[in-house]
């Protein structure tokens, strides 16, 4: 069947922006009552801070991962919503996974980081409430990791991956303490590297040398997807002990492998070993190119990720949604698309 070849993609931390979500709130009855259902099991402020901020609040970890996951799926249920013309009705909790709008049910999910735990909830693999809660965990042991263990990150533009691999190697080697790794593969050349800030400094000169075009320092709290995070590792085990986890509706590819799984035993291992290793984003995007995925569907703020595939699939349906016209255009096209 056709929609064999839809992906849905979730995006990561980074991408919130104060006002997300606030005019689907408005005018979708489907994302506004998830969204109220989120705030009851979250706390009424995560959506304070998604309409109105401030932004130094809304950018801390244990607020933007939540934010970013709860519009994220408000923006997958606008779609559902349009899709069918009716109002869904009933519990949220029981909308993901259940067959709605069936038409728009993917080939294959993905997300960025917390984006995959979005992903998760999407496909019915994680309930509603059990994943918001799990987000919440997670971003709270994420802060007090990056808190305990000062670092930073870098984005290394123009040069392949392996070749980043060996400046954080040599860079390892020369200073005993340092950590510095590849955090997220994004594009083909486009790599962030996370660790002490010696160490990222350091493998950032020995990237130029190696012929980056440029490196970037990032504005971020803490070194994400690095042994920094090792603490937040055992945090999460812990919480995901009694967590029940079912076959999601499609496959997820996940973050540490590119590869697609609906087994609930080893979504339960990624959850807790992505925290602190490499986002194979770039490798994830390649595997759903060469299973013929030709429309993607990216829910939530921003389009970073659309911009990932479309800058190597010049002909593939991309919709970003966070809007109620992104809904109205992304449903439209994709029924376009579908014939």
């Amino acid at each position: 069947m056709a929609q064999q070849r839809l992906a849905w993609m979730f995006p990561g931390q980074g991408t919130q922006a104060v006002g997300m979500g606030r005019v689907l709130y408005d005018r979708s009855p489907a994302a506004r009552c998830l969204m109220d259902a989120a705030a009851v099991t979250l706390g009424g402020g995560v959506l304070d801070r998604c309409f109105g901020g401030p932004d130094e609040e809304l950018r801390l970890t244990v607020n933007a991962q939540p934010a970013i996951v709860v519009v994220s799926l408000a923006s997958l249920v606008a779609c559902f919503e349009f899709f069918s013309g009716r109002n869904l009705g009933g519990n949220p909790d029981e909308w993901f996974g259940s067959g709605l709008a069936k038409e728009l049910t993917p080939a294959y999910v993905a997300g960025h980081s917390i984006g995959e735990l979005s992903g998760l909830i999407a496909a019915g693999a994680i309930s509603l409430t059990d994943g918001l809660l799990l987000v919440q965990a997670r971003a709270q042991a994420m802060q007090v990791a990056g808190a305990a263990r000062p670092g930073t990150m870098a984005a290394v533009i123009g040069l392949k991956v392996d070749e980043v691999e060996a400046s954080c190697t040599a860079v390892r080697a020369e200073l005993q303490d340092s950590y510095v790794t590849i955090a997220t593969h994004n594009e083909p050349t486009q790599v962030v590297i996370a660790g002490d800030e010696e160490g990222v400094t350091i493998a950032g000169i020995d990237a130029r040398r190696r012929g980056a075009r440029r490196v970037v320092p990032l504005k971020v709290s803490a070194a994400f997807h690095s042994a920094a995070m090792r603490p937040a590792v055992t945090a999460l085990t812990a919480a995901l002990e009694t967590l029940e986890i079912r076959a999601p509706i499609a496959p997820v590819v996940l973050n540490t492998s590119a590869q697609p799984t609906r087994d609930p035993n080893l979504i339960r291992s990624a959850i807790t070993e992505q925290v602190s290793r490499t986002v194979r984003w770039s490798d994830t995007v390649g595997f759903l190119l060469s299973e013929c995925v030709t429309a993607f569907l990216e829910c939530g703020p921003g389009a970073v990720l659309s911009s990932t595939v479309r800058r190597r699939a010049a002909r593939a349906e991309i919709w970003s949604v966070s809007t109620p016209g992104d809904v109205r255009a992304a449903v439209l096209g994709l029924r376009a698309h579908w014939g």
